[in-house]
């Protein structure tokens, strides 16, 4: 908070060779037959039987060389009989069977995949029909709106939407927002409603949830924007549950869990006149998920910390930065200080303590005062070293990017300016001393 600065800166299968071999010996009697005329023979006979597959089927027919193999070769082939048989070329009876080999295999693919379609991970596993309420952040992409939509089981097949929204070429038509969707829709009716956007009036409300808010704050605001459908008492006992998300949103499957602070993200939200608080509560989990699935987590991780850490420096960050260009900077001061193992110091620790018993206290009219850095919680970053037990606001995506990517500084104070909402960093505690005196008349009591 502004309104405090002290001292440390509060901060913010072929056949083989042997049965070839075989074959001759068997078939050819004959003495005093060379050894080229055997090869050859043998590769005639091969190539009419069709058994040897070994060799090119271009290799020239050349007939037995003695009269006993060639009354075989009568017998066998039937070259005399009245109605001739006509010879089948070679590559004829190789491209015959590729093509039954093709068909077949044709077959075999199909059945394969409309048993997968049906019965596979493509299944969907939805009841048609069904009301459900489905979130659309804004900037998706047609794929991330088919994958929302597929998860909910609206569709069936995410590229047969994309496929129909890419057919009509409406892809930057689809509005972000909360829908009143059914499930297994049909897919150009879905589209229709994509385009013509949430509705917020008639049976919904339209409900927003700023960065910094906390749970109480969210429970209080639902109560009164949906004129008491969604009770704040309702709303905290979702809220206060983590463990009945936990399975959806393996995100909440840290053990130190026990609310849903700092995970229910801040956004504009439709609610239906139907809705429960269990489906709000699944609404903004559902925003935080698709908001934080590209967040890079490899130098929070460098320096052991997990994604619920990173929430609560995330949840620091927005209650201490006014300007976006001091995020980051807030983010270093904070991680250095970690390093350290020195206090963090901040005063939006301090009230989020106060604010579980006076949520809506005035902070201008009742500011900070010595006494409360002096209260015994595991949230007061002023008697407690670390990171607080968990985060203490829900951060908006700007301050959990700035927790994930913090500026390379070796800031370790700051001070506000409360008239332009701007920090002055320093490194060494005369630096601040001399930047507390610009703006301490301002900040401190």
């Amino acid at each position: 908070m502004a309104e405090y600065r002290g001292k440390h800166a509060p901060l913010r299968a072929t056949t083989d060779f042997a049965s070839a071999d075989q074959y001759d010996t068997e078939n050819t009697d004959e003495e005093g037959i060379d050894e080229e005329t055997q090869k050859v023979s043998r590769f005639s006979r091969l190539s009419h039987s069709g058994s040897y597959k070994g060799y090119d089927s271009a290799l020239p027919t050349v007939s037995s060389r003695t009269r006993r193999a060639q009354a075989r070769a009568a017998r066998q082939f039937s070259y005399d009989s009245p109605v001739k048989q006509r010879k089948q070329h070679p590559v004829v009876t190789v491209l015959l069977i590729l093509l039954l080999l093709a068909v077949a295999g044709g077959l075999g693919f199909g059945v394969y995949t409309v048993y997968n379609y049906i019965f596979g991970e493509h299944a969907s596993k939805a009841v048609a029909g069904q009301a459900i309420e489905v979130f659309i952040p804004e900037g998706s992409s047609t794929k991330e709106i088919a994958t929302i939509l597929k998860d909910k089981g609206v569709i069936a097949d995410a590229n047969t939407f994309i496929a129909a929204v890419t057919e009509r070429g409406v892809a930057n038509q689809l509005q972000p927002g909360t829908y009143n969707l059914t499930t297994l829709m049909d897919v150009g009716a879905l589209i229709d409603t994509l385009i013509l956007g949430p509705n917020p009036l008639g049976n919904a409300h339209r409900v927003v949830i700023p960065e910094h808010f906390t749970v109480t704050l969210t429970a209080q605001r639902l109560e009164k924007e949906t004129s008491g459908q969604i009770t704040a008492e309702a709303f905290l006992a979702e809220a206060n549950n983590p463990g009945k998300y936990v399975a959806d949103y393996p995100f909440l499957s840290d053990p130190r869990i026990t609310t849903l602070e700092g995970f229910l993200f801040p956004a504009t939200y439709d609610i239906s006149a139907n809705a429960t608080a269990e489906d709000v509560a699944r609404l903004m989990l559902d925003a935080f998920a698709y908001q934080t699935s590209e967040l890079d987590l490899s130098y929070a991780e460098a320096r052991g910390y997990t994604l619920y850490d990173l929430v609560t420096i995330g949840s620091l960050v927005e209650r201490e930065a006014y300007l976006d260009e001091d995020r980051t900077l807030v983010s270093s001061v904070i991680y250095n200080r970690l390093s350290d193992n020195y206090p963090l110091q901040l005063c939006s620790t301090v009230v989020y303590i106060l604010g579980k018993t006076d949520p809506n206290r005035d902070y201008g009219e009742n500011p900070l005062l010595y006494a409360d850095l002096e209260i015994d919680d595991p949230y007061n970053s002023y008697l407690y070293k670390g990171l607080p037990p968990g985060p203490i606001c829900s951060p908006g995506i700007a301050s959990l990017e700035a927790a994930a990517h913090p500026a390379d500084t070796e800031y370790y104070f700051f001070v506000v300016n409360p008239e332009t909402h701007a920090h002055a960093f320093s490194v060494t505690q005369e630096e601040h001393d001399a930047n507390v005196a610009l703006f301490g008349d301002l900040n401190v009591l």
